[in-house]
């Protein structure tokens, strides 16, 4: 970067050296002045060294005529040496073929002639000469001398110094045309129109003012860059509204400050000014470089101000991306996650980012220094071998290694990339060291060894039966439980029989079928009848996945479940399942529907009760608070917050406390659901302690295993060259033979098998013989078990050898689970039924598995080496752009919504997790999709229910808006009429009295006592109908106070009776206290009103159980006859007709049932006619809960 910016600088001096110079062609007639002034221009502002123009004479050699500085000593030492001219030297390239001539490094052609010794001694390292022509001949030559090598290589800087040339050519051949003819006027026309056509070819621009700063003249490319029209320019001054300048620093420049107006006020040139100019069409800048001239009248008055600008904008757009990319390359640099150390070829530190100090300092207890020897901080047992990598990476390779190094302060595994950095000439000048804390990676690697054995014991010690079957279908691998449920024994060889020797005959067909499938590499599971060895039959549920290498189909894995007893339970109880089964209750995962408001606990299914021990009359009705499920307060605060805030929360991990107090690890997904218009909120809660404790034996294993590692040496024997045990060395011997002390004085042969013991001689006489290290690897079987040792043998100079014996089962074991476990994790990603892409971070799938080939639509082929962008995967481009941000900067990504668009053009919704992973060091997006279309629809079929719950409920309000109108008419505009017949009635008898008779006195009392039970059947029929409408809100309610307020009610008539009132403790619910007082009212009212003479007795009951408050209330009354019970709580239904003993309209046990059924409860009565009444009636606790 920094070298585009100096050419693009250079290029705009040369813009600026041809301005000056056309300006000088029109300012100076005179020729030996106009080339001295342009050899000044090309010097000075060119940058140059020296510039010089040389003319042929009358014995047509050419001699210096122009020249900037005092050189004449090397200008008579270039006359001399032009007298000399050779027609076959370089120099002819200028003179007869017409073209420049370039020397890059005049010290390699010093040799040549005196003129370039004398250049090299002045310290000029390059030079261009360039022909001068007039009427096709060469006239002249220009020659531009420069202080640096390989200076003349840019053609486009060639160009424009060419052009120079040619504009010294026009110069000379106007001003040789106007002294030699009488037609000067001709040639100054001409000339001041090849002037014109130049300053309009200019690639600057070029604007001339008056001394009142007005503008006179100007070029395209002025009215280009200051965005200007050809007509505006006339007679404009730098002041204008059109445009203004700005100073480099971005402040507005005043008008004296201006290049013109500055010149007109110091009367003096301006050179090489950068400014600014913001026109009013477009705010952003064009910047220019200025340089401007006055030039003066004979009487030496300021004439005019020539100024020209070139355009440096790229420049300054350049020089801010620069600047930019060097921040940012600083930022990468210091907030790497590597430590980076810049290194020079001897050691040397150049430079070094936060991380790489942060490490050192930690293991060495220092800080790194610029200019300080990094092997200062090389382990010492690695010193040699980083110099080789290092010497290797100046030679152009890049290394990368791993090694574990002990530090006293820190032991870690470490990985080292050795990276040449070139220079802009190719060179390697410095080494990157990159160094990476891969001990995570390590002691994963170790732990998947370990999860590896894990994983092949749980094969064998598994209940199910599992079997691998080769292309063609024969037995390769089976476990030890699937010859039991065949009835096999050990003796009975299955291996390598076909798999269809256990089906029935007739279902060979379908099994070919299935086995073609797996060919196609599809997954699948479904039952099947397997044979036993005994002739007898199995049901079995088999689940089949194809095995592929490098996407050639090996055989596949099959899990083998005899569920023959689960069948024949499937078909006992397959109608009940139907009937009761549901998906809340068969769930395999913990499930609640809880109270979004205090967690109240409505329902659970069967393994929520198994995994928190409680039972369900335990849980339903309390809460979580209550129950003390939440070990941390905090969670349930949070878990609260999150669903009252956002309606979800996705796999919470937190602890619950069960009944037994063991804390159990659970997974806790909630969502806000709506039941019957009641907000209530579904859990699934999935125990992962298992997973957990699995976590920390892993741990505590790899810390157990590490340290039986380190604690075990190789053993050392001493033995002479004819094969006999002389001496030993060991710390450790219990996975040998036998002790070392039982070999002591023993020949090889006496003590190892035969095979092992011919090895051993063998390398013991090839060492000998050759002088070199003989080693040899063998396998012994100790206590059944298969051990594999290496024995490196060296020769003393005695003659007698050392035996180094290491025992490398554990290498040999890690070798075959590699080639295992890379099998199974292919195996694992291609069976998956989660779609899952493997890409690099540009979005270029590298790997897909099966399922999302089949669930896109597109082929292998049409996806690897594609991006998502290209097949128009995403509906929203941008989503994916979101996605990367997310993981590049958080590392991963979890179920993220988008919009994916398949082959075919099918939308569909997806949920992605997205996390970056690294192999072999570089890093790739491993992407999991989850098709939610469905979920999706539902979810808009849920916002359809609840909008048409909604008009329900307004349907309703205004149905309760027209009952109670109807309540009021009924209760004032029926009573009326009633009020007035008894009125008047009275008013008859009052007044007449003394003229009816005894039976008129009777018909008139019938008339009123008529319209007074008109009247209560009103009453009690309004109140019957507000029942249901009643708005009071359900409050705590006190049953022993409302009870004790209605026997207050009726205390005048207990006492006078002298009735006996039983009332237990009562419980306190929520429930509407108004309708609870009626009811207790009724049902008291009631025993009172039907009691004996004597000994009335009246006793409330209540019992609690885990659903219900249940309540009874008893009486000795009279009694119900048998045929009243059933239609006792239909409204105007009495069970006594003697309406003048037993008063009452009807409807009183009525509203009894109608209020005990608000409350989700139930009534109902027995009765012994003569003898007793007892009124049962149930308020169910869940209920009153949802009132809250």
């Amino acid at each position: 970067m920094p070298e585009k910016i100096e050419l693009l600088t250079r290029r705009n001096r040369y813009y600026a050296v041809n301005s000056k110079i056309n300006t000088a062609i029109l300012r100076i007639k005179d020729k030996y002045l106009l080339l001295n002034e342009i050899c000044r221009i090309t010097t000075e502002d060119g940058n140059f060294r020296m510039a010089w123009v040389g003319l042929k004479n009358s014995s047509a050699f050419f001699e210096p005529f122009a020249w900037s500085g005092h050189e004449a000593g090397y200008l008579s030492i270039i006359k001399i040496a032009s007298c000399n001219f050779d027609p076959n030297s370089n120099e002819s390239h200028v003179f007869d073929r017409k073209e420049y001539l370039i020397s890059n490094d005049i010290l390699a052609n010093k040799e040549k002639n005196k003129w370039w010794a004398a250049a090299e001694e002045r310290n000029y390292k390059s030079f261009i000469a360039l022909p001068i022509i007039l009427q096709e001949e060469t006239t002249g030559i220009f020659i531009i001398y420069s202080e640096q090598l390989n200076y003349f290589i840019d053609d486009e800087e060639i160009k424009l110094l060419n052009s120079i040339a040619e504009n010294i050519s026009y110069a000379l051949e106007a001003i040789e045309t106007a002294h030699s003819n009488k037609q000067y006027q001709i040639a100054l026309q001409e000339r001041e129109s090849h002037l014109k056509l130049l300053i309009e070819n200019l690639n600057a621009g070029l604007v001339v003012h008056d001394a009142s700063a007005a503008i006179i003249l100007w070029n395209n490319k002025a009215i280009e860059l200051l965005g200007l029209t050809t007509n505006q320019m006339f007679g404009k001054t730098p002041v204008d509204e059109a445009w203004h300048f700005i100073h480099e620093n971005g402040t507005k420049m005043a008008i004296n400050d201006y290049p013109v107006m500055q010149v007109i006020n110091t009367l003096a040139p301006l050179n090489n000014l950068v400014l600014g100019i913001v026109k009013t069409i477009n705010e952003k800048p064009v910047w220019v470089l200025v340089n401007a001239y006055p030039e003066f009248t004979q009487q030496n008055e300021l004439k005019q101000v020539v100024v020209n600008f070139v355009d440096i904008t790229a420049r300054k757009e350049a020089e801010l991306a620069l600047i930019q990319s060097e921040n940012k390359l600083f930022a990468f640099f210091n907030s790497s996650k590597d430590a980076i150390v810049l290194l020079d070829k001897e050691y040397s530190i150049l430079s070094f980012n936060n991380k790489g100090n942060e490490i050192i300092e930690l293991v060495f207890q220092k800080p790194m220094t610029i200019g300080g020897n990094i092997i200062d901080f090389v382990h010492p047992g690695v010193r040699e071998d980083f110099k080789i990598h290092f010497q290797k990476a100046f030679e152009g390779q890049e290394i990368h290694t791993e090694r574990f190094l002990p530090f006293p302060t820190l032991s870690k595994w470490w990985s080292f990339t050795y990276t040449p950095i070139h220079s802009s000439a190719g060179e390697i000048f410095a080494i990157g060291l990159i160094i990476s804390d891969i001990d995570a990676t390590k002691r994963a690697e170790e732990a998947l060894r370990l999860s590896e054995e894990k994983y092949r014991m749980i094969v064998e010690t598994t209940s199910e039966g599992i079997y691998m079957i080769d292309k063609d279908g024969y037995l390769t691998f089976v476990n030890e439980q699937l010859p039991k449920m065949l009835g096999y024994s050990k003796d009975d060889d299955i291996i390598g029989s076909h798999a269809f020797r256990f089906l029935k005959k007739d279902l060979i067909p379908l099994a070919t079928e299935r086995l073609e499938k797996r060919k196609e590499g599809i997954s699948e599971s479904y039952d099947l009848t397997l044979v036993k060895k005994d002739g007898s039959f199995i049901t079995a549920m088999l689940s089949s996945n194809p095995i592929f290498y490098e996407g050639v189909y090996q055989g596949a894995l099959v899990v083998v479940n005899d569920i023959t007893d689960r069948k024949i339970a499937e078909e006992l109880l397959r109608e009940s399942e139907q009937m009761f089964a549901t998906a809340f209750k068969g769930s395999p995962i913990a499930i609640s529907i809880t109270s979004p408001i205090d967690g109240t606990i409505y329902d659970v299914n069967e393994v929520f009760l198994k995994d928190s021990g409680y039972t369900r009359e335990e849980l339903i009705g309390n809460t979580t608070l209550s129950l003390n499920f939440y070990s941390k307060e905090s969670d349930r605060n949070f878990i609260l917050s999150s669903i009252q805030t956002n309606g979800y929360l996705y796999n919470y991990e937190c602890l619950f406390k069960p009944k037994n107090n063991q804390l159990l690890t659970c997974l806790l997904s909630s969502v806000k659901v709506s039941i019957k218009g009641k907000p209530l909120v579904l859990s699934y809660v999935v125990n992962i302690t298992d997973r957990k404790n699995i976590e920390t034996e892993l741990r505590t294993s790899e810390e157990e295993n590490k340290a039986i590692v380190n604690a075990i040496p190789d053993l050392l024997f001493r033995l002479d060259k004819e094969g006999i045990f002389i001496d030993f060395r060991a710390s450790k011997y219990e996975e040998l033979l036998a002790p070392p002390t039982f070999f002591l004085g023993k020949h090889i042969s006496e003590v190892l098998p035969k095979n092992i013991a011919d090895k051993a001689m063998q390398s013991i006489e090839k060492a000998i013989s050759t002088k070199e290290m003989a080693a040899f690897e063998y396998e012994v079987q100790i206590d059944g078990k298969n051990n594999f040792y290496e024995d490196r043998i060296v020769a003393l100079s005695n003659g007698e050898v050392l035996s180094f014996i290491r025992n490398i089962t554990e290498r040999k074991t890690n070798e075959s689970q590699l080639i295992e476990s890379e099998q199974k994790f292919s195996q694992v990603f291609n069976s998956s039924p989660v779609p899952i892409t493997l890409s690099a971070l540009d979005g270029t799938f590298v790997d897909i598995n099966r399922e999302f080939i089949l669930q896109s639509g597109f082929t292998r082929e049409e996806i690897i080496g594609h991006t998502s962008l290209e097949l128009n995967c995403f509906v929203v481009p941008e989503e994916r752009s979101n996605m990367i941000n997310e993981v590049q900067q958080h590392g991963s990504m979890l179920n993220r919504e988008f919009l994916f668009r398949k082959k075919n053009g099918e939308i569909i919704n997806g949920l992605m997790s997205a996390t970056i992973v690294h192999i072999t060091g570089v890093p790739y997006l491993l992407s999991f999709i989850i098709d939610i279309t469905e979920r999706k629809t539902a979810e808009k079929e849920l916002l359809k229910l609840n909008d048409t719950l909604n008009k329900k409920t307004y349907e309703l309000a205004t149905s309760n808006q027209e009952l109670e109108r109807f309540a009021y008419i009924a209760s004032h505009d029926l009573q009326e009429p009633l009020r007035m017949i008894t009125g008047f009635l009275q008013l008859f008898k009052s007044k007449y009295d003394h003229k009816v008779d005894e039976l008129g006195d009777q018909y008139i009392q019938f008339a009123v006592n008529g319209a007074e039970r008109m009247k209560n059947l009103i009453k009690d029929l309004l109140e019957y109908s507000r029942i249901g409408t009643n708005k009071e809100a359900a409050i705590v309610t006190d049953l022993n106070q409302t009870v004790q307020e209605v026997l207050q009610l009726f205390s005048s008539t207990i006492e006078e009776e002298k009735i006996q009132i039983t009332v237990p403790a009562l419980p306190t619910i929520l429930a509407n206290k108004t309708q609870m007082a009626q009811l207790f009212q009724n049902l008291i009212g009631n025993s009172i009103k039907y009691r004996k003479k004597e000994n009335a007795i009246i006793q409330i009951e209540y019992t609690n159980n885990t659903e219900n408050h249940l309540f009874k209330i008893y009486d000795n009354g009279i009694g119900i006859m048998p045929n009243s019970i059933h239609k006792i709580f239909n409204v105007f239904q009495r069970a006594h007709s003697e309406t003048s003993k037993y008063p009452g309209t009807g409807i009183g046990l009525s509203i009894c049932k109608k209020i005990v059924e608000l409350h989700g409860g139930k009534i109902s009565v027995e009765s012994v006619y003569g003898k007793e009444t007892s009124f049962f009636f149930s308020i169910p606790k869940q209920y009153t809960q949802q009132l809250q």
